[in-house]
């Protein structure tokens, strides 16, 4: 059975192998740019040639950095997921060998998919004990793995498939009862003396050039952050420069605290014959929501007329301010009504605030 889960320094080495490749791939085809008159390297004869390919390289090595400790977790996870599906799948019962009628020995189980989209399951390949030596391969769930028959070239009938093993070589015969056509497949299973691995002689000193230490990766991470900043700060102006009318009224509007709104609000209510006007305990998030209560003293008032009055009268103050009536109205119960007020505090959600006011009056 394959293990499939490795130690983490195989991940953050195959990673690093990775980075080396495609940063020497990189130079390679920069320098590899022919000029059509002497067939020579542009960039490389020009002063600007290492500048542009440093530059490449510079974001190219300073992504990797920043990508290198996810792809290598997703890389252990994906491992470690392959590896307890493998250790956790049941064995099918009774398989049975198709020629002998014998029950059949699992000989191994692997992880079977049959493309990338496909869900990975776990196939066990079982051997008949007896002198027939028939083998089946049969999934974790039950469903037995068909092997396509191989057909023939000329006229696509199933072939005969013959097997025969001389020593360390399996000669596989196929013919063709139909149009004589035949074929061998020859497998050497003799163990072959391993060829020396190729040594990479720069390979280090090209890793420790482009695989960027803590110090370096920390340092492109702090320049690629004022770039964004910087880069954040051009479209406000931008923003700000195409919105001079929105900006201006944001500019324009008062700011009130908890303790204002209540001022503002209690005399003009009060005024209007709604007394005892109170705010609850705010609710904090991104804008700050508060219930307010109060009571209509005027008992010759209508609900609909006294619900209607006092929402009127609270859009009206409020409407230069950062605060707004929620959109769920005003509750009136025996001349009692509450509502919820919101307030806005960010620059962008006042904003959106102006701008919809700006809408409405142009419908």
């Amino acid at each position: 059975m394959e293990n499939y889960l490795k130690p983490k320094e195989y991940y953050e080495n195959l990673y690093d192998q990775h980075t080396v490749d495609m940063c020497r791939e990189t130079e390679a085809r920069m320098f590899q740019l022919k000029d059509n008159k002497d067939n020579k390297s542009k960039y490389k004869e020009s002063m600007f040639g290492p500048i542009l390919c440093n530059l490449v390289l510079h974001f190219k090595t300073g992504e990797r950095y920043l990508n290198r400790q996810e792809t290598i977790r997703k890389w252990i996870d994906d491992d470690r997921a392959k590896e307890e599906l493998l250790e956790n799948a049941v064995l099918p019962n009774n398989i049975y060998c198709n020629k002998c009628g014998d029950m059949m020995l699992v000989e191994d189980k692997l992880l079977h998919g049959k493309s990338i989209e496909e869900k990975e399951r776990v196939l066990f390949l079982f051997r008949c004990p007896s002198r027939c030596g028939r083998g089946r391969a049969v999934f974790h769930d039950g469903e037995e793995w068909i092997i396509k028959p191989e057909l023939c070239d000329k006229c696509g009938l199933e072939l005969n498939k013959k097997v025969e093993r001389k020593g360390n070589i399996i000669l596989t015969y196929y013919s063709c009862k139909k149009c004589r056509f035949k074929k061998v497949d020859k497998l050497d299973l003799s163990v072959r003396k391993e060829e020396k691995k190729k040594i990479d002689k720069f390979y280090n000193r090209d890793r420790a050039k482009f695989c960027l230490n803590e110090e370096q990766g920390q340092k492109y991470y702090k320049g690629k952050m004022n770039i964004k900043r910087f880069e954040k700060l051009m479209e406000d102006i931008k923003k700000r420069n195409d919105n001079k009318e929105v900006y201006k009224k944001v500019f324009k509007l008062k700011k009130l605290t908890i303790s204002e709104l209540e001022k503002k609000l209690v005399p003009v209510l009060t005024n209007e014959g709604y007394i005892k006007f109170e705010l609850d305990k705010p609710e904090i998030g991104r804008d700050v929501f508060i219930e307010f209560s109060a009571q209509d003293e005027k008992s010759d008032r209508e609900e609909y007329d006294s619900s209607n009055n006092i929402k009127k009268i609270i859009k009206k103050t409020l409407e230069n301010t950062n605060w707004r009536l929620m959109s769920e109205g005003i509750h009136y119960r025996l001349g009692f009504l509450n509502g919820r007020l919101r307030g806005y505090e960010k620059e962008e959600d006042l904003v959106n605030l102006v701008e919809k006011i700006l809408s409405k009056k142009n419908e």
